[in-house]
């Protein structure tokens, strides 16, 4: 509720109230008229003293929270910016683990292939030699 709100309600009480206090005083004695006036002056001059305060009150308050919200925001801030570098560098470092363990498993893979092909190899290479000594025989019969 706004300063001004809580102004006028304050304000429409002491007018209402004032309204009430006539209403009775007019009914009454003399003295009775005159002490209704004093307690409506008293009632006016409480609530204006009140208003005041509540107005000065409701201002601290505003404040108090600002700065309430403005801390908690720049905390949050803070431990949000930590826990981001954090993630990035975790994320950096995943990364980096990944690349290795790729890298490692195209260099097996690679090994693997280059072991089957020199097995694959090696038994050609077998098969040429045995015609060889053949052809050797073949000449030295000649």
């Amino acid at each position: 509720m706004s300063g001004r709100a809580v102004g006028w309600t304050i304000s429409l009480g002491v007018f209402i109230a004032g309204a009430v206090i006539a209403l009775v005083a007019s009914r009454t004695s003399e003295e009775n008229r005159r002490r209704a006036a004093d307690s409506a002056q008293l009632l006016r001059d409480r609530a204006g003293a009140s208003a005041a305060h509540l107005r000065e009150r409701t201002v601290e308050t505003a404040n108090d929270l600002r700065n309430q919200w403005t801390e908690t925001a720049l905390e949050v801030r803070d431990r949000w910016s930590t826990t981001a570098e954090e993630v990035r560098a975790r994320a950096v470092d995943t990364a980096e683990d990944w690349r290795e363990r790729s890298s490692e498993g195209i260099e097996r893979a690679l090994r693997q292939a280059a072991e089957a092909r020199d097995e694959s190899l090696a038994s050609l290479d077998d098969e040429d030699e045995d015609p060889a000594p053949d052809a050797q025989r073949d000449r030295s019969e000649d």
